[in-house]
C-alpha cells in the first residue's frame, strides 16, 4: 500500500470539496450580509422616524390641539407649527396642488383629440364600411 492512503484522515477527506463550495458562495454571503445591514439601518431610521412623530404629537398634545372631544378648529395643528414645518406643509400642498394640474393636461388632450377626430369624420361625410371584395354594400 502507498504511504500516502495512510495519511488521509477520515476528517480530511471532504475538505477540498466543501472548501470549494465555500469559497464559491462567499459573494453570495457578503451580498447578505450586505443586505442584512441595510435592512437593520433602515429599521434604525425608522425607529427614529417613530420616535420624531411621538415628540411631534406631545408637542400638539402640549398645545391643546388633541383633545377627547375632539377639536373644532382645523387651524389649531398648523398654529402650533414651527415656521419649517409650516413652509414644508404649504409646499407639500404646492406641489400636489402643481402635480393634479399637470395630470389634468393627459385627459384634457385626449379629449380635444377626440373632438377633433370626431369633427374630422363628420367633415367626410361619417364612418363608411368598406368591403372586401371592392363591392359597396347599401
Amino acid at each position: 500500500m502507498s504511504k500516502g492512503k495512510f495519511l488521509t484522515k477520515e476528517w480530511d477527506s471532504g475538505y477540498e470539496k466543501f472548501r470549494g463550495e465555500f469559497v464559491a458562495h462567499i459573494g453570495s454571503m457578503e451580498a447578505h450580509f450586505q443586505a442584512t445591514v441595510a435592512a437593520v439601518k433602515a429599521l434604525k431610521d425608522e425607529v427614529d422616524g417613530l420616535a420624531k412623530v411621538e415628540e411631534i404629537k406631545a408637542e400638539l398634545q402640549k398645545e391643546l390641539v388633541f383633545k377627547k372631544e375632539g377639536n373644532p378648529d382645523k387651524n389649531a395643528a398648523l398654529a402650533a407649527l414651527k415656521p419649517d414645518e409650516r413652509k414644508a406643509h404649504r409646499a407639500s400642498i404646492a406641489g400636489d396642488r402643481k402635480t393634479l394640474r399637470y395630470d389634468s393636461i393627459i385627459p384634457g388632450t385626449m379629449a380635444v383629440i377626440y373632438l377633433l377626430m370626431l369633427l374630422y369624420f363628420k367633415s367626410i361625410g361619417g364612418y363608411k364600411p368598406v368591403t372586401i371584395d371592392g363591392k359597396e354594400e347599401d
